[in-house]
């Protein structure tokens, strides 16, 4: 039940949101709302943008198997972004600083020319696994824990939609250390670096940055909604550092994974916008949430129902954002 839930939020909400703006209903609340006009610009109102967000995340596996957890680390980051436009050509800048500011956990660019545009998103996870057994009440212990997991998201992708009621599409692919635990014949098996690979066509909405990037009227105040739903075909690998439940190296004859999966991140606040003197500024407020499932249904999921490699992970936080265009 709880990953035909997931799959109905995961295809749901972008369509919902891209309805929702795009909605007659909401003709009576423009009346009432002040519009920001941007001024015009050389570069026929491509816009260049700047932001600053503070998010705080907290990570959890929403599946476990027989009283293991994969417990990812909760993160407090600040997150820096820059994109230059002149005429058909885009250059995007990012990076996430932690919160004392001493390590740069993640990196971030875009490259786009004319309807066209590659993204490169290089992270690190660290986290533990955690196991207690269901039918006692002792303490949670850890069995391993993994620290500065690579992780690498590529998408290649276009717009489509006009005057800020759009939204992208396109091809994604990640790849990552990601810490699982698999069961086979009744064996308990955990990895904290098995290999994953996701190849998945996705769908994103942000009509508030497009409409800042692109220089279109923006309400003075409003709510906003954005959101990415990807789904696709996944493959988990296990490593040579893959343990039995007695805590010796050992990998099951079934070491490889495949099947269909999906990866969403949504975010709903509210936002304040001014505009002066060509400069459009924002400020918002939202709450965001990222759903995993890279193997909602795996290669034995129908033949066998004693392999299953497929925690999923709710990643969710509130997210603080400055922003500029000009």
């Amino acid at each position: 039940m709880s990953k035909m839930i997931l799959f109905f939020l995961l295809f749901s909400l972008p369509i919902l949101a891209q309805e929702t703006k795009s909605s007659p209903v909401k003709k009576p609340l423009e009346k009432k709302t002040e519009i920001q006009k941007s001024q015009p610009d050389s570069n026929g109102g491509n816009h260049n943008y700047f932001s600053f967000s503070r998010s705080q995340k907290q990570n959890k596996a929403t599946t476990v198997t027989a009283g293991y957890e994969v417990d990812f680390d909760d993160s407090v980051f600040h997150q820096f972004q820059f994109q230059k436009r002149y005429k058909k050509l885009a250059v995007k800048l990012g990076m996430d600083l932690s919160e004392d500011a001493s390590k740069i956990i993640r990196y971030s660019g875009m490259l786009g020319f004319d309807d066209y545009i590659l993204s490169v998103e290089q992270s690190k996870l660290s986290g533990k696994i955690t196991y207690k057994p269901v039918t006692q009440s002792i303490a949670r212990v850890t069995k391993t824990s993994f620290k500065d997991n690579e992780y690498l998201d590529i998408k290649f992708f276009r717009p489509f939609g006009y005057k800020g009621h759009g939204g992208f599409y396109g091809f994604m692919y990640y790849a990552y250390d990601r810490p699982t635990v698999v069961k086979v014949n009744d064996v308990i098996y955990y990895d904290p670096k098995a290999t994953t690979r996701h190849y998945a066509m996705f769908f994103s909405v942000d009509t508030l940055r497009r409409m800042l990037v692109e220089g279109d009227p923006i309400p003075s105040f409003d709510w906003y909604f954005t959101a990415l739903t990807s789904f696709g075909l996944g493959k988990v690998s296990l490593s040579s550092q893959t343990k039995s439940e007695n805590d010796i190296l050992a990998k099951p004859s079934d070491n490889s994974y495949s099947g269909v999966g999906g990866v969403g991140e949504y975010e709903l606040g509210i936002y304040y916008s001014m505009t002066k003197y060509g400069y459009t500024g924002i400020i918002k407020v939202g709450y965001n949430v990222q759903l995993e499932a890279p193997l909602m249904l795996n290669s034995n999921t129908v033949s066998r129902d004693d392999v299953y490699p497929d925690e999923s992970l709710v990643n969710h936080g509130l997210n603080l954002t400055l922003a500029m265009s000009f």
